[in-house]
């Protein structure tokens, strides 16, 4: 890039402010990418059409850095500086961010994969099972980035399907429909989980809550399937409806009804 186009382009992105921080130029050599930046794998062709787009525009948004030591994190921008690498240009119009601390690159990182239209949702959830490990809370994620709490939490959950699921929807991203993964991530058995996932890819999301619904009423214990149950207690018939009551109150009638010394008629 000439010095004529280059002192133009630094007159553009100089009126792009980012807080109190002005637009100059850093060595491209002197730049590292973020740490905790794990999508670092671009294609080849769109890195090159990228670089074409910025020899023939210039660049119309200059990345993000912050420094440390004697280099300069990549903050937003590593597509654009792997660009500049390809057009064998030296320098490259910066905000340089002087306050940044791990906390806030790890945000920074999420939210530039955010903007990524091709992450997949279980790309996102091992993101926000990351930052939770690194000692963020949901709430504070969801303030920062701008997303309910109670999302993030069920995409974080969704890391706990069988690995076929997870391996398919990081492959071929093939449904972000959070809902339904998580009812099919409610079944244990992996079987089942196969079952209603390639359901939920042919037949959508209200098959997925109909079959597990059925599939539940299956999986219940015989006793719990009676829908009337009579206990003689003290000479005294007690008729209860069992068909009202959860797995967990049905076994604790049972121990209580055992205690009591009943009969069942």
């Amino acid at each position: 890039m000439g010095d004529w186009k280059k002192n133009q382009l630094l007159k553009k992105v100089n009126r792009q402010k980012s807080g109190d921080a002005a637009v100059s130029t850093v060595p491209v050599e002197k730049l590292v990418d973020n740490p905790f930046q794990t999508r670092l794998e671009y294609d080849p062709k769109e890195l090159e059409d990228l670089a074409q787009t910025i020899k023939k525009e210039g660049l119309l948004q200059p990345i993000v850095v912050t420094p440390k030591d004697d280099h300069y994190i990549i903050v937003v921008g590593h597509r654009r500086k792997r660009a500049f690498v390809l057009l064998g240009e030296k320098e490259i119009p910066a905000i340089i961010k002087k306050s940044l601390d791990d906390k806030d690159l790890q945000v920074l990182v999420a939210i530039e994969n955010l903007q990524r239209v091709n992450l997949s949702v279980i790309e996102e959830g091992k993101m926000f099972a990351d930052l939770l490990a690194a000692g963020f809370t949901q709430d504070e994620l969801s303030a920062r980035l701008g997303i309910d709490a109670t999302t993030i939490g069920r995409k974080k959950n969704l890391l706990k399907l069988n690995d076929f699921i997870l391996d398919d929807l990081r492959k071929n991203n093939s449904t972000n429909d959070v809902k339904a993964l998580s009812i099919i991530r409610g079944f244990k058995d992996k079987d089942t989980q196969n079952t209603l996932y390639n359901g939920l890819l042919l037949f959508g999301r209200e098959w997925v809550i109909k079959e597990s619904k059925n599939k539940k009423k299956a999986n219940k214990p015989e006793h719990a399937q009676v829908s009337n149950q009579i206990y003689t207690i003290k000479g005294k018939k007690l008729t209860i409806d069992l068909s009202s009551l959860s797995d967990d109150q049905v076994e604790k009638l049972k121990k209580m009804v055992e205690k009591l010394g009943a009969q069942n008629d």
